[in-house]
Protein backbone atom coordinates (compact mmCIF):
# COMPACT_ATOMS: atom_id res chain seq x y z
CA UNK A 1 0.00 0.00 0.00
CA UNK A 2 1.03 3.75 -0.98
CA UNK A 3 1.95 6.30 1.70
CA UNK A 4 -1.47 7.87 3.33
CA UNK A 5 -0.08 11.18 2.27
CA UNK A 6 0.14 10.89 -1.33
CA UNK A 7 -3.34 10.93 -3.26
CA UNK A 8 -3.58 8.60 -6.80
CA UNK A 9 -6.04 9.30 -8.71
CA UNK A 10 -7.74 7.85 -12.02
CA UNK A 11 -11.40 8.45 -12.34
CA UNK A 12 -13.69 9.45 -16.12
CA UNK A 13 -16.62 11.31 -16.22
CA UNK A 14 -18.44 11.80 -19.55
CA UNK A 15 -20.69 14.61 -21.06
CA UNK A 16 -22.87 14.86 -23.31
CA UNK A 17 -20.98 17.20 -26.03
CA UNK A 18 -18.15 17.42 -28.19
CA UNK A 19 -14.36 17.53 -27.06
CA UNK A 20 -14.01 21.03 -27.49
CA UNK A 21 -17.01 22.37 -25.48
CA UNK A 22 -15.55 20.62 -22.46
CA UNK A 23 -12.21 22.12 -23.03
CA UNK A 24 -13.19 25.63 -23.74
CA UNK A 25 -15.91 24.58 -20.35
CA UNK A 26 -12.68 23.85 -18.45
CA UNK A 27 -10.56 26.95 -19.46
CA UNK A 28 -13.68 29.55 -18.39
CA UNK A 29 -11.64 30.55 -15.01
CA UNK A 30 -15.14 33.52 -14.78
CA UNK A 31 -16.81 30.30 -14.51
CA UNK A 32 -15.17 28.17 -12.73
CA UNK A 33 -14.35 31.06 -10.33
CA UNK A 34 -18.02 30.97 -9.23
CA UNK A 35 -17.51 27.13 -8.13
CA UNK A 36 -17.79 27.50 -4.47
CA UNK A 37 -14.75 25.50 -3.62
CA UNK A 38 -12.78 27.65 -5.66
CA UNK A 39 -10.97 31.01 -4.50
CA UNK A 40 -8.37 33.44 -5.95
CA UNK A 41 -8.16 31.92 -8.98
CA UNK A 42 -5.38 33.67 -11.14
CA UNK A 43 -3.83 32.63 -14.68
CA UNK A 44 -0.34 33.99 -15.63
CA UNK A 45 -1.11 33.49 -19.94
CA UNK A 46 -4.20 31.88 -21.76
CA UNK A 47 -5.70 29.33 -19.76
CA UNK A 48 -4.80 26.00 -20.96
CA UNK A 49 -1.92 26.47 -22.97
CA UNK A 50 1.32 24.97 -22.65
CA UNK A 51 3.56 27.04 -20.63
CA UNK A 52 1.03 28.84 -18.73
CA UNK A 53 -0.40 28.84 -15.34
CA UNK A 54 -3.24 29.11 -12.60
CA UNK A 55 -2.95 29.52 -9.12
CA UNK A 56 -5.68 29.05 -6.63
CA UNK A 57 -6.96 28.01 -3.20
CA UNK A 58 -9.03 24.83 -2.82
CA UNK A 59 -11.28 24.68 -0.16
CA UNK A 60 -12.83 21.25 0.84
CA UNK A 61 -15.37 20.26 3.20
CA UNK A 62 -12.41 19.46 5.42
CA UNK A 63 -10.94 22.19 8.04
CA UNK A 64 -7.96 23.19 5.72
CA UNK A 65 -7.27 25.32 2.52
CA UNK A 66 -5.10 24.23 -0.32
CA UNK A 67 -3.07 26.70 -1.95
CA UNK A 68 -1.99 25.27 -5.23
CA UNK A 69 -0.19 26.22 -8.78
CA UNK A 70 -0.63 24.68 -11.64
CA UNK A 71 1.64 24.85 -14.42
CA UNK A 72 0.37 23.65 -17.76
CA UNK A 73 3.68 21.45 -18.90
CA UNK A 74 1.68 20.31 -22.61
CA UNK A 75 -1.60 20.99 -23.75
CA UNK A 76 -2.99 19.38 -26.93
CA UNK A 77 -6.30 21.18 -27.40
CA UNK A 78 -8.97 19.64 -27.26
CA UNK A 79 -7.36 16.48 -26.21
CA UNK A 80 -4.50 16.17 -23.42
CA UNK A 81 -3.78 18.29 -20.81
CA UNK A 82 -0.12 17.75 -18.89
CA UNK A 83 0.47 20.07 -15.94
CA UNK A 84 2.80 20.23 -12.28
CA UNK A 85 1.13 20.75 -9.45
CA UNK A 86 2.87 22.92 -6.52
CA UNK A 87 2.31 24.38 -3.02
CA UNK A 88 0.45 22.29 -0.59
CA UNK A 89 0.25 19.50 -3.13
CA UNK A 90 2.92 18.49 -5.39
CA UNK A 91 2.99 16.20 -8.70
CA UNK A 92 1.81 15.48 -11.84
CA UNK A 93 -1.86 15.86 -12.95
CA UNK A 94 -3.25 14.91 -16.47
CA UNK A 95 -6.62 15.14 -18.72
CA UNK A 96 -7.42 13.10 -21.81
CA UNK A 97 -10.42 14.22 -23.24
CA UNK A 98 -11.92 11.71 -25.81
CA UNK A 99 -14.91 11.58 -28.43
CA UNK A 100 -17.48 8.78 -27.22
CA UNK A 101 -19.90 8.57 -30.06
CA UNK A 102 -22.00 11.90 -29.21
CA UNK A 103 -20.01 12.39 -26.10
CA UNK A 104 -16.78 13.27 -24.25
CA UNK A 105 -15.02 11.15 -21.77
CA UNK A 106 -12.94 13.02 -19.72
CA UNK A 107 -10.30 10.64 -17.58
CA UNK A 108 -8.54 12.67 -14.86
CA UNK A 109 -5.03 10.95 -13.24
CA UNK A 110 -2.93 12.45 -11.06
CA UNK A 111 -0.36 11.72 -8.16
CA UNK A 112 -0.09 14.51 -5.72
CA UNK A 113 1.70 14.68 -2.40
CA UNK A 114 0.46 16.59 0.45
CA UNK A 115 2.91 19.49 1.71
CA UNK A 116 1.20 21.21 4.98
CA UNK A 117 1.60 19.15 8.01
CA UNK A 118 -1.68 19.22 9.07
CA UNK A 119 -2.55 17.71 5.82
CA UNK A 120 0.30 15.05 6.63
CA UNK A 121 -0.96 14.41 10.18
CA UNK A 122 -4.73 14.06 9.09
CA UNK A 123 -3.69 11.99 6.39
CA UNK A 124 -1.83 9.37 8.57
CA UNK A 125 -4.51 9.26 11.18
CA UNK A 126 -7.31 9.36 9.45
CA UNK A 127 -6.94 8.67 5.74
CA UNK A 128 -10.92 7.71 4.61
CA UNK A 129 -11.45 11.52 5.83
CA UNK A 130 -9.47 13.08 3.62
CA UNK A 131 -10.34 10.48 1.07
CA UNK A 132 -13.65 11.69 1.70
CA UNK A 133 -12.75 15.12 1.53
CA UNK A 134 -10.65 14.51 -1.76
CA UNK A 135 -13.72 12.79 -3.39
CA UNK A 136 -16.12 15.29 -2.89
CA UNK A 137 -13.78 18.23 -4.53
CA UNK A 138 -13.97 15.58 -7.62
CA UNK A 139 -17.64 14.73 -7.44
CA UNK A 140 -18.43 18.88 -7.01
CA UNK A 141 -16.26 19.34 -9.69
CA UNK A 142 -17.31 17.22 -12.08
CA UNK A 143 -20.80 18.09 -11.36
CA UNK A 144 -20.33 21.78 -11.38
CA UNK A 145 -18.61 20.97 -15.15
CA UNK A 146 -21.77 19.17 -16.13
CA UNK A 147 -24.20 21.95 -14.64
CA UNK A 148 -22.02 24.38 -16.47
CA UNK A 149 -22.02 22.48 -19.88
CA UNK A 150 -25.65 21.86 -20.14
CA UNK A 151 -26.85 25.50 -18.81
CA UNK A 152 -24.20 26.94 -21.90
CA UNK A 153 -25.98 24.82 -24.29
CA UNK A 154 -29.30 25.17 -23.37
CA UNK A 155 -28.75 29.21 -23.16
CA UNK A 156 -27.25 29.09 -26.94
CA UNK A 157 -23.96 30.15 -25.68
CA UNK A 158 -22.06 27.18 -26.67
CA UNK A 159 -22.88 26.11 -30.83
CA UNK A 160 -25.36 23.36 -31.04
CA UNK A 161 -23.18 20.24 -32.10
CA UNK A 162 -25.26 19.39 -35.65
CA UNK A 163 -25.66 15.57 -36.28
CA UNK A 164 -23.99 14.64 -33.10
CA UNK A 165 -27.08 15.73 -30.59
CA UNK A 166 -30.88 15.07 -30.21
CA UNK A 167 -33.30 16.51 -27.91
CA UNK A 168 -33.57 13.28 -25.76
CA UNK A 169 -29.22 13.36 -26.36
CA UNK A 170 -29.30 17.05 -24.27
CA UNK A 171 -31.25 15.84 -21.43
CA UNK A 172 -29.20 12.53 -20.82
CA UNK A 173 -27.71 12.41 -17.37
CA UNK A 174 -24.24 12.39 -17.06
CA UNK A 175 -22.45 8.84 -16.40
CA UNK A 176 -19.31 8.78 -14.31
CA UNK A 177 -17.15 6.11 -13.93
CA UNK A 178 -14.31 6.11 -11.12
CA UNK A 179 -11.63 3.77 -10.37
CA UNK A 180 -9.42 4.88 -7.06
CA UNK A 181 -5.74 3.68 -7.81
CA UNK A 182 -5.20 3.50 -4.10
CA UNK A 183 -8.45 4.18 -1.52
CA UNK A 184 -8.86 4.75 2.13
Amino acid sequence: MGSPVVVEYCGCHRYPTTPRRVWDALGDLDQIGLWGWLHELQSEGPSMVTGSSVHGVVVPPLPYRIHLHIAFVSCVRPSRVDAVVSGDLVGDAHLRLKRQGSDTEVTATWSLEMMQPAMRFAARVMPGVMRWGHDRVVDATAQALGKHLEDAIAVGSLEADKGHRDSERNHAPRERVQRDLKGP
